[in-house]
């Protein structure tokens, strides 16, 4: 299996004709990069796609301390340099926006095109609009470890989605048990998004950027998302009907936007 030689090791997977253009995905947090099934299948047939596990995810490595999302973007990075690939198109969600943010502003000649999914600046806006929801979401006592994960996914989805796809959220309840990430991971993890605030370096960012929000967000509420465009030069936003993990929801509009933007 692929890792890279960095200390933690990342693992990554590729797909695709190396002489297409890259698409490199960088998911949030707890998922490994299997997330992503949707875009795996779709994207192959055009591109060079790249899928990791975050640093404390899937099979990559477990951190030995506390880590910033500067660490994370550094990760991606040697992703790259172990494939060989100078340049790529990157789609980050959630943290994984984070992350994309962060290499667009300090590496913007690794960086073609940037799309950014259900994510945000971060800072203490973010903190202030969403303090309540947090607070409901880590309010565990008396669950099991599966009614946990559940409760996690139904914060992450549109309510509509969580009763009708009892088969995607099967999917991703049986994704989270094969990769178990202990509390420990988990909160580095919290940690790091936690400290990210990218709203005085966006302008930065040279990249031309699509940013995709959900209507029906908790996690990411639509003022963020524009907010984030505002920063961002050379951006445009789209909004669906959807939750958090949108591109699950609606990935055959999220995959055409994504696809079109990339052409």
């Amino acid at each position: 299996m692929p890792f890279t030689k960095s200390s933690p090791k990342i693992y990554y997977e590729v797909e695709g004709d190396p002489n297409s253009p890259s698409i490199l995905f960088i998911g949030g947090m707890i998922y490994s990069q299997k997330i992503w099934f949707f875009q795996r299948e779709y994207f192959k047939k055009n591109f060079f796609t790249i899928f990791l596990d975050n640093r404390d995810s899937g099979r990559s490595d477990k951190a030995a301390s506390s880590y910033t999302i500067r660490d994370m973007a550094n990760d991606v990075l040697s992703v790259m340099d172990a494939i060989g690939i100078e340049k790529a198109n990157i789609v980050g969600a959630s943290m994984g926006g984070f992350i994309a943010q962060d290499i667009a502003a300090f590496h913007t000649e690794r960086i073609e095109k940037l799309v950014l999914i259900c994510t945000h600046y971060g800072c203490e806006d973010y903190k202030k609009m969403t303090e309540e929801t947090w607070k409901e979401i880590f309010d565990s006592k008396g669950l099991s470890v599966e009614e946990i994960y559940l409760k996690g996914i139904r914060y992450s989805v549109s309510k509509d989605f969580f009763e009708k796809r009892k088969d995607i959220v099967d999917m991703l309840l049986s994704m989270m048990k094969e990769f178990y990430q202990d509390p420990f991971a988990f909160f580095r993890q919290f940690e790091a998004a936690s400290n990210f605030c990218s709203k005085e370096y966006l302008g930065s960012i040279k990249a031309p950027t699509l940013i995709i929000g959900g209507n029906y967000d908790v996690l990411v509420p639509k003022p963020l998302i524009k907010s984030l465009s505002e920063y961002i030069p050379n951006s445009k936003t789209v909004f669906l009907d959807a939750g958090h993990l949108l591109f699950l929801e609606m990935p055959d509009t999220v995959n055409k936007e994504i696809e079109r933007f990339f052409k």
